[in-house]
């Protein structure tokens, strides 16, 4: 009974109120989940480029990014309390090309 209340209580969790959108659902229901308790199996793993998680076409390939460095100067970064933009790293997904993530040490 623990287990189909706890997946009920997870759908529930999921439904969306009025106008809210996909991101802040999703960022409700990681949040709410109890410390060690949260499937973070769908989580897309940034921290380095590595080859596929999981077998099929939903499984992605995490790959390092180059950054147009002339947009930001290391001053401008320091200004902000950021690492020199030199020290920063973008990743990506293969096959999308437009999102990236960009780690930036404070």
């Amino acid at each position: 009974m623990g287990k189909m209340s706890a997946a009920v209580g997870s759908v529930a969790t999921l439904a969306a109120e009025p106008g809210e959108d996909a991101f802040r659902k999703l960022f409700r229901f990681y949040r709410q989940s109890r410390p060690g308790t949260a499937d973070l199996g769908a989580v897309i793993d940034f921290s380095a480029a590595h080859a596929a998680r999981g077998p099929g076409p939903e499984a992605h390939k995490v790959v390092r990014s180059q950054l147009s460095l002339s947009s930001v100067s290391d001053h401008d970064a320091h200004r902000a309390g950021l690492q020199p933009v030199s020290k920063w790293q973008a990743y990506g997904l293969e096959g999308y090309p437009g999102p990236r993530y960009i780690v930036v040490y404070f």
